[in-house]
């Protein structure tokens, strides 16, 4: 199964912010002093829900904000 992050109540209607909450999630779960077969288990659902959303170039929708 796959596990994600999303802010409720968004407006944005793309995935592009829950990959960016999901991807600082994976972060924080890989960064600790030390990681258990656990917290492995739990980081793969994560990147395995994140491939999911990757573009067929293998890149992901911009949550940034451009102004012109």
């Amino acid at each position: 199964s796959h596990l994600h992050w999303s802010q409720s109540g968004s407006a944005d209607d793309s995935d592009s912010l829950a990959v960016e909450i999901s991807s600082y999630v994976l972060l924080a779960v890989l960064t600790t002093d030390s990681v258990s077969t656990a917290d492995l288990g739990f980081a793969n659902r994560i990147v395995s829900w994140l491939v999911k959303q990757q573009n067929a170039y293998g890149g992901f929708s911009s949550t940034q904000v451009i102004e012109k």
